[in-house]
């Protein structure tokens, strides 16, 4: 089998820093506060982030309302749009806050040898029908590096 997935992101230092490239591990360091939160004063730095994700994980997944073909995967399809605000009051600590807003689109995979993994219906959906969902998170996270 074959997937496909991708994901676009940028972001937006509202206060200015950079974030600074690393060489050595060919990656990108998290901004260093001009004005890091002390007694004397400061903000920190603020970043205003944004992404997409989208994977496709099925693979000759077959028509709806019919068993999943021998050679198929019914993975389903997953897009992501998300929205973040991410605080850094110092060098070495990171606060988080995301919107998330997922979609996922899938077929049952049931088949046979497998008809009922939940139970009798309706707890375990019918072979072939739509099971995917929508959900809507919001998260918040902290980091801390050193």
């Amino acid at each position: 089998p074959t997937f496909f997935g991708f994901y676009l992101q940028g972001s937006w230092v509202l206060t200015g820093e950079p974030h600074r490239y690393n060489m050595a591990t060919g990656s990108f360091q998290s901004p260093r506060p001009y004005a890091p939160i002390t007694s004397s004063g400061g903000l920190g730095a603020w970043e205003l982030a944004v992404r997409y994700s989208d994977i496709d994980l099925n693979y000759h997944e077959g028509v709806a309302l019919a068993a999943t073909p021998a050679d198929g995967v019914r993975g389903g399809e997953q897009k992501i749009w998300s929205v973040g605000l991410n605080w850094y009051p110092n060098a070495n600590l990171r606060v988080m806050l995301g919107y998330l807003h997922i979609d996922v689109s899938r077929l049952n995979p049931a088949g046979p040898g497998n008809l009922t993994p939940f139970g009798a219906a309706p707890a375990t959906p019918p072979i072939g029908v739509q099971i995917g969902q929508t959900a809507h998170m919001i998260a918040v996270r902290t980091q801390f590096g050193f």
